[in-house]
């Protein structure tokens, strides 16, 4: 028998949409929780439970957030808000027990009132604008025989038509927008009064980006991959105008004055010195969102400017998620080179896991002399002498290190500290690893077995989006990476936006982007607070034999647990191009973006580049 839908009308701020999930733990959102507060307007123990639930799905898979969703759901010790907030997730997820969350769900909204039927509505849109294809086209599919226009299939009928995954899409649109199907017409947007087009729209976008001098070849694979997207849509219907403006001409701040007012969304530039050239002047009706992993000045995010890009804090969330709520680790260590870069993400890993209430032991290593590495590694695992023939033991409690430094040392470093006795401790990487790793490297899977680390493009991904990255950079003799996914999901974010007239204020843009703007993502999704602060949901992989391989949390977990085998092995690939020595001009000339100054043998280029 299906668990019981009981929501609480005393704790009702907390069914809200996962995708505003940053908003709950980020400072001044507290405005995005008015409409939904109970009339106490203070904190319980199951709305603080509930949210630590909802801040444990961040990062994770769709399988996995149907797994423990489920779970939540079932679990009749479980308060009744977060069972309640289960079954709106549970019911957009791939799961045999989604047809019964919908079911509950369709109990729940025909005894409730108006206003509570509006909340339904807008919390259930949220989870499905974070759906994959694969289950929204067969939840959409499935709608029961003469329910199509009964929540909660009218919103899954409506989302999987507008993304295109269905038999008679222009049909199920039409039907879903007869008067009176949804409670708030403006859940679905404009086009549920009208039959409008929907999004994508057409429209214009443009790319500041530089296409000579050292940032040459990563604008070229930007611009790629917009076009691609460019490509893409015009396929569907939705043609976008792509306008690349050249940074690296004397005049380019003018062609950005000159760009059509239709050309609402202008993302980039890369470099911080284009940007700041970009801010140091009006630009009014434009929507600026840049490719920096901060901005200098963090009050602008949000009002004038957005970013789209991986920040250090998406990177050090994504490892913090997956060794503590999915692995169960509650200690780390972080060995950090000594040098700025590592200190703040050393610092910031501190903070955040502060936060959480999870103990961290930091040490800090030399990054140029690796022979004082052994020495030093030994002390931060508190390594003990092992006897003749048997295997190091390290005595620190910690079951996990952070290393947020280059993949150019992580085979020493790592080594050594196995060497030491820490062979069974998760190694926690950074995204600096992406692009080093992307093709073959001939590793040794047995030394990266536990080892970890995030990223923005997965090459084995099976979405529509990024096939279409794929191919469509195979016919440009290109391939598909992550700065071709920079600029193709920038893209299509700007046409789901829809923005074509200088009529738009950044506020009523927060609110969109809060909400969950549809983009056919082909890599790392990137989401906002209601604030229009960005963070990013990575991706996770090991470093294998021919470079990186999707995380398998379950080989993993068996692996670790002794009952598996090596969970980072995969068939050897045919296409052993090394990339990463091409593209080490592109990684230095983006340090230089960054820090200011050249890279050097010092102080190597991949060590230090904020990765997307």
């Amino acid at each position: 028998m299906s668990p019981s839908f009981r929501p609480s009308r005393a704790v009702r701020p907390l069914i809200l949409p996962l995708a505003l999930l940053g908003c709950l733990l980020a400072a001044g959102c507290t405005s995005m929780l008015s409409p939904l507060a109970s009339s106490s307007g203070s904190a319980t123990a199951d709305q603080t439970r509930t949210e630590a639930w909802l801040q444990s799905l961040t990062g994770l898979t769709p399988m996995e957030q149907a797994r423990r969703a489920e779970q939540a759901w079932r679990d009749e010790s479980n308060p009744p808000l977060l069972r309640d907030r289960a079954a709106f997730l549970l019911s957009t997820r791939p799961s045999s027990q989604s047809v019964a969350a919908q079911q509950a769900l369709a109990r729940r909204y025909a005894a409730a009132s108006q206003a509570e039927r509006i909340e339904m509505e807008r919390v259930l849109m949220a989870d499905l604008l974070t759906a994959d294809d694969g289950t929204l086209r067969l939840l959409g599919s499935g709608a029961p025989t003469g329910r199509e226009a009964t929540f909660p299939w009218s919103l899954t009928v409506w989302q999987a038509a507008k993304r295109g995954l269905l038999a008679d899409n222009a049909g199920a649109l039409k039907r879903l927008s007869m008067p009176g199907v949804f409670a708030d017409p403006s859940v679905v947007g404009p086009a549920s009064s009208g039959g409008a087009p929907l999004a994508p729209r057409s429209g214009c976008v443009a790319l500041v980006l530089p296409r000579s001098g050292p940032f040459a070849s990563i604008s070229r694979q930007i611009s790629d991959g917009a076009a691609v997207a460019a490509q893409t849509l015009a396929d569907r219907g939705a043609p976008m105008d792509v306008r690349i403006i050249d940074s690296s001409l004397a005049d380019w701040l003018n062609q950005v004055d000159a760009l059509p007012p239709q050309c609402v969304a202008v993302g980039g530039p890369l470099q911080a010195d284009a940007y700041a050239s970009l801010r140091s002047r009006p630009l009014p009706g434009r929507a600026l969102f840049a490719f920096l992993p901060q901005l200098p000045d963090p009050a602008d995010e949000g009002n004038g400017v957005w970013r789209f890009f991986t920040s250090p804090q998406d990177q050090i969330d994504a490892v913090l998620n997956v060794a503590a709520n999915d692995l169960g680790v509650s200690s780390f260590g972080a060995l950090v080179p000594d040098d700025a870069f590592g200190h703040r993400m050393g610092d910031l890993f501190l903070q955040t896991a502060a936060r959480r209430g999870l103990p961290v032991s930091t040490a800090t290593y030399p990054p140029d002399d690796m022979k004082s590495w052994t020495k030093l590694t030994a002390s931060f695992v508190e390594a003990v002498p092992p006897a003749k023939g048997k295997i190091p033991q390290a005595r620190a409690a910690f079951e996990a290190v952070f290393l947020p430094d280059g993949w150019k040392s992580m085979d020493m470093l790592i080594s050594t500290l196995h060497y030491n006795g820490a062979h069974q401790k998760i190694m926690l990487g950074s995204a600096l690893w992406e692009q080093s790793l992307s093709s073959a490297h001939g590793l040794n899977p047995s030394t990266f077995a536990l080892t970890i680390f995030p990223g923005v493009w997965d090459a084995q991904a099976a979405t529509p989006a990024a096939a279409a990255l794929r191919e469509g950079m195979a016919a440009r003799q290109g391939r598909a990476g992550d700065w071709a996914v920079l600029g193709y999901d920038f893209v299509q974010l700007a046409a789901g936006l829809g923005l074509d007239s200088p009529q738009w204020t950044p506020a009523a843009l927060n609110a969109r982007l809060a909400a969950g703007p549809v983009a056919d993502w082909a890599g790392a999704p990137v989401q906002w607070d209601g604030a229009g602060r960005a963070s990013r949901r990575l991706l996770l992989f090991q470093p294998s034999r021919n470079g990186m391989i999707p995380l398998d949390l379950e080989a993993f977990r068996a692996y670790r647990e002794g009952r598996g085998p090596l969970p980072n092995v995969e068939p050897a690939e045919t296409d052993t191009e090394e990339r990463s020595a091409a593209s080490e001009p592109d990684i230095s000339a983006l340090l230089e973006s960054i820090t200011g100054h050249p890279a050097d043998a010092a102080e190597p280029a991949p060590t230090h580049v904020p990765q997307l």
